[in-house]
């Protein structure tokens, strides 16, 4: 029986599975991006909430150019997705109230998704040199 965790850490075993991995990582930015771009556009008509202002169009911005390169297989905008999110996170639970975590955890099951997808990314070149029908022993 799987585990109800397996999806937050998915196994690699081929380019299939790479695959999959870089596709929900480039989804999660692609949500982030819509609903930052939402919220933010609601912030500049009736003005800053949340912490969302005029601004977070940046950010909606930067998240939608990483889902569009995840889903490129960029390794390096994988990185970056990992390392942004990352950082938001730190932010959020420096300056968001105790009793508002449900928005914390939420974002960690997202990092969990670009870690996957930064995993994927980085697996799926030495999956695709393997000959079809071998495998590959992960290292």
């Amino acid at each position: 029986m799987a585990s109800p965790f397996a999806n937050l850490w998915p196994k690699i075993v081929d380019a299939d599975s790479a695959e999959k991995t870089i596709t929900v990582a480039s989804q999660a930015a692609f949500f982030v991006a819509g609903i930052t771009a939402l919220v933010a556009a609601i912030a500049i008509v009736n003005g800053p909430f949340f912490g969302f202002d005029g601004w977070s169009m940046v950010d909606a911005a930067l998240m939608a150019v990483a889902g569009w390169r995840i889903k490129r297989h960029s390794r390096a905008w994988a990185v970056v997705a990992v390392v942004y999110w990352a950082y938001s996170i730190v932010i959020k639970v420096m300056t968001v109230p105790a009793s508002a975590t449900g928005g914390v955890l939420v974002s960690l099951f997202i990092l969990m998704a670009f870690v996957g997808g930064a995993r994927g990314a980085f697996a799926l070149p030495r999956y695709q040199k393997v000959a079809p029908g071998s495998t590959v022993v992960p290292a």
